[in-house]
């Protein structure tokens, strides 16, 4: 750590995996634009997430720079790729020697850098573990500090459980359940960070189409899981739609229901994609959408939130985890009960009716994302002022 005009510019070595790119992304700008030293490796255990549609994968295994994936040089004018790299292996043998071998690369290659924090985003899987060698230096951020119903296994627990026996410090992103984190693993709470996620903003960077559609569109997007509470809102958009037939709702995301959604592809008031949004099509739904609703029956917090601040648009969402956190009521969004679909319809139709509403929010989203509590000018600041105490 070297100081810079009475300020730290820090040397940082961020790991993280394709899924979180939409959130690590702007992070890593911020800091490349306050002019600290990070490098961002990206774990490529994917191909295909909302950021990443690799269609080739070299064939040369190890670290590679970003340069050699052609698929990512469409952001190289949002961030600068230079000291972005990518673990790249095979995606169906976990435990080859070859692929084991590039852990061990990644660890001698993080001990050359000497970073002053070593930062990643999810726990270490065992073919990972070499890597709590640096357990010194470590910071990790834990999306999901409980994980959701349904998507519990014993393998997540017991490396869950690893990382909490050897890592001391944590960043979690919201404030509601970081004195039960801390009590679940005896963690103290001056070692838990509570941080946030700012607007998904590199979305915008997509073609946009605006398409010719007169009707008030509902979106619910992400990966289809039981704990989404879809069920809750296909039932509320029935009720809106019997009051106001303007009423449409689009239901895109790969996964499986968990109930009989059948019916509901014969409703012409229902647009259901059951597959894998890239991220163009993704950006070009949100922008023709005019809210965009979380019915989850639980949470932590949500990504979908982020993204869709990245146009400006409301979100409805359960009063679940820490959804009140990132969505302020009446403010940038509406919070309702859990379950609750007459409520959700209620929402609904509340917006449907009044564009002025839609306006008012849109402004208020803007000001939070710049300059408010979800600017990632302010999440990095928090961030820099943590690293500094290891």
């Amino acid at each position: 750590m070297v100081i810079n005009k009475n300020e730290y510019t820090m040397k940082i070595v961020y790991y993280s995996k394709p899924w979180y790119a939409d959130c690590d992304f702007p992070l890593i700008r911020e800091y490349q634009n306050e002019g600290h030293d990070v490098y961002y490796f990206i774990d490529l255990v994917v191909l295909k997430t909302t950021l990443f549609d690799i269609k080739q994968q070299p064939k040369r295994y190890g670290i590679l720079k970003a340069s050699e994936f052609p698929e990512l040089q469409k952001y190289s004018e949002y961030l600068d790729l230079n000291k972005v790299f990518i673990l790249n292996h095979k995606l169906r043998d976990r435990y080859v020697l070859q692929h084991i071998w590039t852990y061990i690369c990644f660890l001698f290659m993080i001990i050359k850098i000497n970073p002053d924090v070593f930062h990643f985003t999810t726990v270490l899987r065992l073919r990972e573990s070499v890597l709590y060698l640096l357990k010194k230096r470590m910071v990790l951020t834990v999306h999901d500090p409980f994980l959701h119903s349904g998507e519990t296994t014993k393998k997540m627990k017991r490396y869950r459980n690893l990382a909490f026996r050897i890592i001391n410090k944590y960043v979690i992103l919201n404030e509601c359940q970081k004195k039960q984190f801390s009590l679940a693993h005896h963690i103290p709470e001056n070692n838990i960070l509570v941080n946030r996620l700012g607007v998904y903003d590199n979305i915008r960077s997509a073609n946009i189409t605006k398409d010719k559609h007169t009707s008030f569109r509902v979106l619910f997007f992400g990966r289809i899981s039981p704990y989404k509470g879809i069920d809750y809102l296909v039932k509320a958009i029935d009720i809106a739609h019997k009051e106001n037939s303007n009423i449409e709702c689009v239901i895109a995301g790969k996964g499986k229901f968990s109930f009989d959604i059948s019916k509901y592809y014969d409703k012409e008031y229902f647009t259901i994609l059951n597959r894998f949004i890239p991220d163009e099509e993704l950006a070009n739904l949100i922008y023709n959408s005019d809210v965009v609703v979380c019915p989850y029956i639980d949470a932590t917090q949500s990504g979908v939130v982020q993204q869709a601040y990245g146009f400006e648009k409301p979100v409805i969402a359960s009063n679940v985890g820490a959804m009140s956190e990132y969505i302020i009521d009446g403010v940038t969004g509406s919070i309702v009960p859990p379950k609750n679909f007459d409520m959700l319809a209620k929402e609904i139709l509340r917006y449907s009716k009044s564009p002025q509403l839609l306006k008012n929010i849109k402004e208020n989203i803007i000001l939070a994302t710049t300059d408010g509590f979800i600017s990632w000018k302010q999440i990095a600041a928090k961030y820099l002022d943590f690293y500094k105490r290891i």
